[in-house]
């Protein structure tokens, strides 16, 4: 017995036959690829404009360079700070160290009797 559907219905099982198919672990360690061609292909099944795929497709492209732009630029600012840390405990030796001898110097030399005038 074959049932037919309704445009919305068949749009609407589809998307959940893809939801669950996404929500399901996949069953070895890497995720099956699609080609272009393939999709393309899928999408002209499915009624999908030429058009509307390749806008789809470049918004990808534009969001995966995007996002490894953000991705680098977090990369170089942890490698920045972590270097800027890394200076920092040799300045504050060096600070403490001095400061060390100017306030034992002024307690030495104030602790001296000064000369009556």
């Amino acid at each position: 017995m074959r049932q037919t559907f309704k445009q919305g219905e068949g749009e609407q099982i589809l998307q959940e036959a893809v939801r669950r198919e996404v929500q399901q672990p996949a069953l070895s360690d890497a995720a099956p690829a699609v080609s272009q061609e393939r999709l393309r292909a899928m999408a002209t099944e499915l009624g999908i404009s030429p058009a509307a795929l390749e806008a789809v497709l470049r918004d990808r492209e534009m969001q995966t360079r995007q996002e490894q732009e953000r991705a680098t630029l977090a990369e170089l600012r942890r490698e920045f700070i972590t270097h800027r840390r890394a200076g920092f405990l040799p300045h504050l030796s060096a600070f403490v160290g001095v400061n060390t001898f100017f306030l034992i110097s002024n307690m030495l030399t104030n602790a001296l009797p000064q000369p009556a005038v």
